[in-house]
């Protein structure tokens, strides 16, 4: 079997076992189990090694399963508010540092 041929196979066994995977998800936040609209959400960023969708296709399923281990399954709307929080957290920080060192600048 020639050895790209072979490599399609994978991918597409990778792209066929993750599907599967996700008829089982549900987001974490509000129980949605509509696939096409969940995503994963990293619980600590400094973990990350990839985005787990742009994995797929690209690497074994045993390392897309890693990176899913790292994360939460949430759908796209719950993901955008997760990731809004954190960036108010984050500028509730600034302010204060800001208060009390001066003004930082960002260049």
């Amino acid at each position: 079997m020639c050895k790209n041929y072979k490599r399609k196979l994978d991918r597409q066994q990778v792209r066929s076992t993750y599907e599967e995977y996700m008829k089982d998800q549900k987001c974490a936040v509000c129980g949605l189990d509509d696939p096409e609209v969940l995503e994963w959400h990293h619980k600590d960023a400094s973990t990350k090694f990839a985005e787990v969708t742009h994995l797929v296709g690209k690497y074994k399923w045993h390392v897309v399963y890693a990176e899913i281990l790292k994360c939460i399954c949430v759908c796209a709307n719950c993901h955008r508010k997760i990731h809004a929080k954190d960036r108010k957290k984050y500028a509730a920080l600034r302010y204060e540092k800001n208060k009390l060192t001066g003004p930082v600048l960002d260049i």
